[in-house]
């Protein structure tokens, strides 16, 4: 069943939206714009990944924050559960750089990962399921 698909264990399938109860915080590398599609593909990721969830049925049901990180963190949105609020930020998210070296900062991860794992821990609901999405390209530049 379709809640059986999203208990955390595996991503919910495109064709049965997860309506569990989860936190959940999509954290996403921004640091250079070189993948194919560049921009537009990282924000076609995020809508896909919002779109695998039904939002705004239940009180209880899944809400979504974003944020994404190149050598800072930027909360684009607070845990919601409203997807036009998210395809708003998605579609209001700034730029990546299209070059970047080690000594203009890069990719801080760990800055990536604590600004999502601080939307989590403001979350007052302790029934639902906390959960980070990390989409990187693998290579960290900046650590702590």
């Amino acid at each position: 069943s379709a809640q059986e698909a999203c208990d955390g264990k595996s991503p919910p399938p495109a064709n049965a939206p997860c309506t569990a109860s989860h936190e959940i915080v999509i954290c996403i590398d921004n640091s250079v714009d070189d993948i194919e599609g560049g921009g537009a593909a990282r924000s076609d990721l995020l809508n896909a990944l919002v779109g695998a969830y039904k939002l705004g049925e239940s009180p209880t049901g899944p809400r979504i924050g974003l944020v994404q990180f190149d050598n800072t963190a930027l909360v684009l949105s607070n845990l919601t559960d409203s997807s036009s609020e998210l395809t708003v930020a998605i579609a209001d998210r700034p730029a990546a750089a299209t070059t970047a070296t080690p000594s203009e900062g890069g990719t801080c991860t760990y800055c990536g990962l604590e600004a999502a794992q601080a939307l989590l821990s403001s979350s007052l609901r302790t029934d639902a399921r906390k959960v980070i999405i990390l989409i990187v390209d693998g290579i960290a530049v900046r650590k702590k």
